[in-house]
This record gives structure tokens, sequence and C-alpha cells, in this order.
């Protein structure tokens, strides 16, 4: 349930793929950093949607057991685990 009066916008995550990966998830700022499954849609990308209220938000796509940035956004922050997550900005 979202705050009342509080403005929010579905953001959709896509994870498109050559690749048959079984299972497929997101994590970020928005998720605390837990793993949440991404469906896949019949051409073969997983998505996930997410109702976010403005703000920058740090994620990361967990596939096949490998976290991974976002190779459809060149937006990226350093994490103290001397590794690179995606950054997204909703306004």
């Amino acid at each position: 349930m979202k705050p009342a009066g509080k403005i929010t916008k579905r953001m959709t995550f896509r994870w498109r793929s050559t690749a048959k990966e079984k299972h497929v998830a997101i994590a970020g700022d928005f998720t605390e950093w837990k793993p949440v499954a991404m469906r896949r849609r019949l051409d073969g990308t997983w998505m996930a949607v997410f109702t976010l209220a403005p703000g920058s938000y740090e994620y990361k796509f967990l596939v096949g057991g490998q976290w991974r940035t976002d190779p459809e956004n060149n937006c990226l922050a350093a994490n103290p685990y001397g590794s690179l997550n995606s950054v997204v900005v909703v306004e």
C-alpha cells in the first residue's frame, strides 16, 4: 500500500538475455537488497515492476547466482564491495 499523498511511479526492470537462464532476480534499495524473482516472458525477457517514490535507487540483477549490473543502464555507482551497482532515478 502506498502512503497517502505520496507521488509514485511504476518502474519496469528488464533483463534481456540470449542464454536460457532458469532464474533471474533483482535486488536493490527498493527491496532492502533481498532478491525478488523476476518473471520470464515468452520472448525470453525477464521482467519485474515496482512502484517507487521519487529518488535515486541502486540495484543489481542476480543471474545464475552471479551479480550483474544492468547492461542497458550506463548510470553506475561504486558499492562497498569493490564492484558497481546500477542506478535509476525516479523523477
